[in-house]
C-alpha cells in the first residue's frame, strides 16, 4: 500500500489506500476496492476477516476488484528449503482459486459477482516496444473480455455488495 500511496498520490483521481490492518479505522466508504494478488494468500481466518473488511468499506454500489491466480497448480510450485527440511509454495500462495470457488466464497459473504473471466495481465514483448503498441494490446484484450473470450493464469472477479 506505501508504493501504492507514493506512486499515484500526486494524481487528483488517486483518493488513497489501505493496509489490510488499517482498515478498521477507516471513516469511510469506497466506490472501489482493488485486492490484487492477495486472497491466494490468506489462512482461513484472515481470508474471512478479509471478507469482513471488504463489506464494512463497501458501500451498496462499491465495485469490488479481486485479481489472484486462476485454477493455480499450487504443487507445481512448490520447492523444498533443506534448511528447516520443509516444502512450501515459491510465492507463499496458501490456496488455488477457479471462477466458481471465488464467485461462490463471494456470494456466501454477502456480496454479487458481476463478472468473473480469466486474462493473461502479462503482455507479450513484441507490445511493449512502444505506447502504441502497448494501447493497442491492451485495447484488444478489453474487447475479448467484453466477448467473454478470454483464457489466461489471472483471474478477475467484479463485485458489489448484494
Amino acid at each position: 500500500w506505501a508504493n501504492v500511496r507514493s506512486r499515484f498520490e500526486g494524481s487528483p483521481l488517486f483518493l488513497g489506500a489501505l493496509a489490510l490492518d488499517q482498515a478498521d479505522n477507516a471513516d469511510s466508504t469506497f466506490d472501489t476496492i482493488f485486492a490484487c494478488e492477495v486472497i491466494e494468500h490468506l489462512d482461513d481466518a484472515l481470508l474471512e476477516d478479509f471478507a469482513g473488511r471488504l463489506h464494512n468499506l463497501a458501500k451498496q454500489d462499491t465495485r469490488i476488484i479481486i485479481t489472484t491466480p486462476n485454477s493455480e497448480d499450487l504443487a507445481a510450485s512448490d520447492i523444498y528449503c533443506p534448511a528447516c527440511n520443509h516444502v512450501f509454495h515459491r510465492w507463499q500462495h496458501l490456496r488455488s482459486w477457479s471462477p466458481d470457488s471465488l464467485a461462490t466464497f463471494l456470494e456466501n459473504r454477502g456480496f454479487q459477482v458481476e463478472k468473473d473471466f480469466a486474462t493473461n495481465f502479462k503482455l507479450a514483448e513484441h507490445d511493449l516496444k512502444s505506447a502504441y503498441h502497448k494501447w493497442k494490446a491492451l485495447r484488444k484484450k478489453r474487447r475479448n473480455i467484453e466477448k467473454g473470450k478470454t483464457s489466461g493464469p489471472h483471474l478477475v472477479a467484479v463485485a458489489r455488495r448484494a
